[in-house]
């Protein structure tokens, strides 16, 4: 026991002589940077791409809906092409050569007319008509080929044909043409059946059904320039054209100019004398001219074929008070505020005249 209580004490001494704990504490204390701060930009960057891709898409899948045309003039020019199908088709089909065999098939019989729901609520029917199916032609005579060295003009629209309808006369090939512009309209492909209208017109100049149906197309889309240029050539070839008539006075009264819109009237008035929007027009234009008694006239022509016309009377009653025949225009009046199919601001303008005349 000595010996261990000896051990004892050496090792009390042996703690009371060490040291203390004398560790320097570190030299510098450096800040540690929060952690996660560098991935925030990225999700936030990553998010903007996704709703600008998202976006992106959607506005693709807008412009790739098809869009729909509604246009007085193409329901013009299918209800003429609908009425006359046979006609023109017996007109313009090619002779055959003597040496050439008969065709072994058929033709294939006409699509019927479709129909397609157009803006404005506006239901305009255009006719497909299929084209005649082209009879093979006989190769041309040897020394009548073009050499091989001249390049052939692409710009041309009887380059875009097949090479089996190039023997088939131009009213034919433009009529295969409006048919296939007709197909893509009514698809919504606007800008491909312009195309073909317009490769129509430049192959056979008298083909009024897609004059119509191109002008028609230029004047939804405001491109008035243009459709009046169309309708100027379309009238320069058949001047009796009364579509043609109408819808460029149309354009020249909507630009005030009511001098030439009556020139382009007065050279149709003897194939307008018994249409009724067409003396309409007149009316009014001769009206906006100051020439009341000549509209009033003509006001009188249009009321025979449309009697139930409310606008039509109230331009009449207009022509009337001002050339002072006062009871006319009461008259004229009254039959426009008891019309069925007047505008409700016009009903109330005539209650007012009636009103004030009396």
């Amino acid at each position: 026991m000595s010996v261990i209580n000896k051990m004892l004490r050496e090792l009390d001494q042996r703690h009371a002589m060490a040291l203390p704990d004398e560790r320097e504490p570190p030299k510098e204390v450096r800040p540690v940077r929060q952690a996660g701060s560098g991935h925030e930009w990225f999700w936030r960057i990553f998010a903007a791409l996704m709703v600008a891709a998202v976006g992106w898409m959607g506005w693709v899948f807008y412009q790739i809906q098809p869009r729909q045309i509604a246009t007085d003039l193409a329901y013009a020019a299918a209800e003429k092409a609908r009425r006359e199908p046979a006609a023109a088709e017996k007109k313009q089909q090619p002779v055959a050569p003597k040496a050439e065999p008969p065709a072994a098939t058929p033709k294939p019989p006409a699509e019927p007319v479709a129909t397609m729901k157009l803006a404005e609520s506006i239901a305009t029917p255009i006719t497909e008509r299929t084209a005649v199916a082209p009879r093979p032609a006989a190769p041309p005579p040897a020394e009548k080929r073009a050499p091989k060295s001249s390049p052939p003009n692409l710009s041309s629209p009887a380059m875009k044909l097949e090479k089996r309808e190039l023997a088939q006369p131009p009213a034919q090939l433009a009529e295969a043409e409006f048919g296939r512009g007709a197909a893509l309209l009514k698809q919504g492909r606007v800008s491909e059946a312009e195309e073909r209208f317009a490769a129509a017109i430049s192959l056979h100049r008298p083909h009024e059904p897609a004059r119509q149906a191109l002008a028609a197309m230029l004047i939804e889309q405001r491109r008035l320039e243009e459709a009046k240029r169309l309708l100027e050539e379309g009238l320069a070839v058949n001047h009796a054209n009364l579509q043609f008539a109408v819808a460029l006075s149309r354009i020249l009264v909507e630009r005030r100019d009511y001098s030439a819109a009556l020139d382009v009237l007065d050279a149709s008035r003897p194939a307008g004398a018994a249409s009724g929007e067409f003396n309409f027009l007149l009316g009014s234009v001769l009206q906006r001219l100051g020439r009341h008694r000549e509209a009033a006239d003509a006001y009188h022509s249009a009321l025979r074929a449309m009697p139930d016309n409310g606008a039509a009377w109230i331009g009449l009653a207009i022509s009337l008070e001002s050339t002072d025949r006062r009871q006319d225009a009461v008259s004229a009046y009254q039959r426009a505020a008891s019309s069925s199919n007047v505008a409700e601001d016009l009903k109330t303008y005539a209650e007012q005249r009636i009103r004030q005349l009396r």
